[in-house]
């Protein structure tokens, strides 16, 4: 007799669907992973890497992050944005100029790497 593979049911389904977990998850991942000697910008396509970010977090990124959120609340005060969107945008900004210093602060890249 053949048997089947297990049916896909609700409860088997469901333990992989809650984003907030899978994504906790992922980030723990990622950090258990990283590692410092990883960093070290010691080949061409690293230091590529490091001026692009260098880019973003210098005075172009701050520009362009100046011109998307004015440009972003402009929007959401004549209501064709929602809030939560200009809220995410906010948060992105944020995001995108502390994630150095954060991973600096957790000890996942040293100071000074790019």
């Amino acid at each position: 007799m053949i048997s089947r593979p297990p049916r896909n049911t609700l409860a088997n389904r469901e333990k992989w669907q809650n984003p907030a977990a899978c994504g906790v998850a992922s980030v723990l991942m990622l950090l258990a992973l990283s590692s410092p000697a990883y960093a070290v910008p010691d080949t061409p396509m690293a230091y590529v890497l490091c001026e692009i970010v260098d880019w973003f977090q210098g005075n172009l990124g701050r520009g362009l992050a100046t011109i998307g959120v004015s440009a972003i609340a402009i929007g959401a005060i004549f209501g064709k944005i929602s809030w939560g969107l200009a809220l995410t945008v906010g948060v992105g900004v944020v995001v995108m100029f502390g994630a150095t210093a954060a991973l600096i602060e957790i000890g996942v890249i040293g100071a000074g790497i790019c």
